[in-house]
């Protein structure tokens, strides 16, 4: 799969078009004129989303218990695309091929539409509620790369949608994670089963955590704006739009040799379509026909 490459001075971006438009690899470039991973390398054949350093994550972000959920009066199902937990995970645009709408030596712009998708890829029924249309765009300047994502609907009703972005960060031994959320929501399978409440593992990250000694995957109330990862090799702080309301955090514990950690900005709570209705604060955006869900991203490097 060739890449489509952007490159500053100090920054190194891939991108991947024909694999969710996703991220391929982030560079930086150290003292000595080497480069080092500012996200956690992309496999050298990617297959999957599950390859790649980052992902966009459209109409919808991590899981849906069952794949269905009610709304406006009517059960949807999706496909289940997790099936050891019985769930549809992580969107719908993840695999899919997209277009290059715009390219300069430091940017790039890609977008997708659910009504250009074969209709045997989603037995032959509109994909989710009704049909979106998405484009994001990249951007390098010498110190930080920028990333945009925008959902419109395209279709003729209201939908239920949440968006984000899902980084593999690259954390090697002695990585320290700063992130001031809020409150976690407690969980059976990643999938809230009560409101989120300030914890211990709360006041953990807001103070600092080796992430080589930390297990979680689980979703937080807050954003993670201003969250910072530091570590032998430089480090770097995110920042996030106001959209980006929530976060989920994956952080293997070093299991398996692992040296990455996930900080995902996204707009809303695991399982959050089923979550409408029983008054938590879980983010979900109901988007009327011809409106667009915005949110951006920003990994800047700090020394």
């Amino acid at each position: 799969m060739r890449p489509v490459l952007i490159e500053t001075e100090r920054l190194r971006l891939a991108l991947l078009p024909k694999l969710g438009a996703s991220v391929g690899g982030l560079l930086r470039r150290t003292d000595d004129g080497s480069w080092t991973p500012v996200l956690r390398p992309t496999s050298e054949n990617p297959s999957s989303f599950l390859d790649t350093s980052m992902y966009l994550l459209a109409p919808w972000s991590n899981r849906v218990r069952d794949g269905r959920f009610r709304f406006a009066g009517r059960e949807h199902r999706l496909h289940i695309d997790w099936p050891q937990e019985g769930c549809a995970i992580h969107g719908l645009v993840k695999n899919r091929a997209w277009e290059i709408l715009e390219r300069t030596p430091v940017s790039a712009w890609f977008q997708t539409d659910s009504r250009w998708w074969p209709e045997d890829e989603v037995d032959g029924e509109a994909p989710f509620i009704d049909h979106f249309h998405a484009r994001v765009g990249y951007e390098l300047t010498d110190s930080s790369m920028a990333a945009r994502l925008e959902l419109r609907n395209a279709g003729s009703v209201t939908m239920p949608c949440g968006i984000g972005f899902h980084p593999h960060f690259a954390a090697p031994a002695g990585t320290t994670l700063r992130c001031g959320v809020v409150a976690r929501y407690p969980a059976d399978r990643c999938l809230p089963i009560a409101p989120p409440a300030a914890d211990e593992t709360t006041e953990r990250l807001k103070r600092g955590v080796i992430t080589d000694t930390l297990s979680l995957d689980d979703c937080f109330l807050g954003s993670a704006d201003g969250a910072t990862l530091t570590g032998p090799q430089g480090g770097v702080r995110l920042s996030c739009s106001r959209s980006l309301t929530h976060t989920v955090i994956y952080a293997p514990g070093g299991e398996k040799g692992e040296n990455f950690v996930c900080v995902e900005p996204v707009t809303m709570a695991n399982d959050g379509f089923n979550l409408l209705g029983k008054g938590w604060r879980d983010g979900v955006r109901e988007l009327k026909p011809g409106d667009t869900l915005i949110a951006s991203m920003n990994i800047t490097l700090i020394d």
